[in-house]
């Protein structure tokens, strides 16, 4: 089924249930039977909520934050770089040219360039190196 508005809208849903919508601005929302939703203006700006409770939000731009049905974090901007932020509290952090820095919920970090040079410290503050 298709339904077009006076005003340039448009509304189709298919058999299954799967619905897109699209205004006379360029906004578009689509919601599929299993109740994942996707919302996109006209910028580019994007929304995805996942039935799980999962979201994810992309700007126009190329950044993203996502964050899963258990509380876990992806954040990414258009250049590569990441952060990871467990529901636990670890955190990974990873710049575009490969270098990381991950602590654990415990405390205990490790730092590694791009090259594999390493350098960990536990939660008592011991410092090891390869």
């Amino acid at each position: 089924v298709v339904a077009v508005g006076a005003d340039g809208s448009v509304v189709a849903q298919d058999a299954d249930g799967n619905v897109v919508a699209q205004d006379a601005d360029g906004n578009v929302v689509a919601q599929d039977a299993e109740g994942n939703t996707m919302v996109q203006d006209a910028d580019g700006n994007t929304v995805v909520t996942g039935a799980d409770g999962s979201v994810e939000v992309q700007d126009a731009d190329g950044n993203t934050v996502a964050q899963d049905a258990d509380g876990n974090t992806v954040v990414q901007d258009a250049d590569g770089n990441t952060v990871v932020t467990g529901a636990d509290g670890s955190v990974a952090v990873q710049d575009a040219d490969g270098n990381t820095v991950i602590q654990d919920a415990e405390g205990n970090t490790l730092v590694q360039d791009s090259d594999g040079n390493a350098v960990a410290v536990d939660s008592d503050g011991n410092v090891y190196t390869n």
